[in-house]
């Protein structure tokens, strides 16, 4: 298998059966629920031992700012001869923090290779909730309804011939000057009411929160916002965007200035 198979068969979807649902927001009276998709941690490692082999990856862990998980999952590229290696990470969780914050960093790092990328751009769903403890689940007699949702969308990309796995670059070039570019001069500023942005993670850092941001192209840009900006959380989608776009050396990132959280 070569390189570009390995990625694509990373990036391929999962069946239904091996997604997880959980419930992001509910009505007032926590009978009704969005649920999104997501995967475990056990479905990526998996997926990773049946297409780079168990001993062609592995994973290490930093611990940031003393309550966050950074994650690195390394692949080892044959063609090259070395191991190649990504980073996300996640705060550490309320309920069992070190070990919530471990998966939810191994899950995000496993998004940079592909998988379950997609997921980020599926619609959450309004589905019958009812309550566990403290906890939101999705009723059992909902779960043909999650099926045909996901499903759909499965079907959707394969017939529009990628669908989220489609990379184009971003507009703008690299002119290596520190000076700010206007999001229009770069092609990100969104003043429809059309999809906008998907936010993929939401990860304090000082006085913001460093956003890796996903559109229905596939591009993947960071960009920081204020610290407990209203409605900034991981699965939501922003419109109306303005951003100012910065260089540092090698490295472009976003100031997301205004936004609105699409409802």
């Amino acid at each position: 298998m070569n390189l570009d198979e390995i990625i694509s068969s990373l990036k391929a979807p999962f069946p239904f059966e091996e997604t997880e649902c959980k419930i992001q927001a509910a009505n007032e009276d926590k009978s009704r629920g969005m649920a999104v998709f997501y995967i475990d941690s056990r479905a990526i490692q998996n997926r990773l031992d049946k297409i780079v082999g168990p001993f062609c990856w592995h994973n290490e862990y930093m611990l940031w700012q003393d309550k966050s998980q950074i994650c690195g999952i390394s692949i080892y590229d044959e063609t090259r001869g070395m191991w190649v290696t990504k980073y996300d990470g996640a705060e550490n969780t309320d309920y069992e923090p070190i070990k919530g914050g471990l998966s939810d960093s191994f899950k995000r790092a496993a998004v940079m290779w592909g998988l379950g990328r997609y997921l980020y751009d599926i619609d959450g769903l309004w589905v019958e909730i009812e309550q566990r403890g403290k906890s939101s689940y999705v009723k059992n007699s909902e779960q043909q309804k999650l099926r045909d949702h996901y499903n759909k969308f499965i079907n959707k990309q394969g017939s529009d011939g990628g669908g989220s796995d489609r990379q184009k670059s971003l507009s703008g070039t690299n002119s290596g000057q520190s000076r700010p570019n206007t999001a229009a001069q770069s092609g990100l500023q969104n003043n429809s009411s059309s999809y906008g942005f998907k936010v993929q993670s939401a990860i304090p850092s000082g006085n913001s929160t460093c956003l890796k941001l996903i559109n229905t192209d596939g591009k993947e840009i960071t960009a920081y916002v204020k610290k407990d900006s209203p409605g900034i959380v991981p699965g939501v989608r922003i419109v109306n965007t303005q951003m100012e776009k910065r260089q540092k050396d090698d490295w472009t990132y976003y100031m997301l200035n205004k936004y609105d959280v699409a409802a």
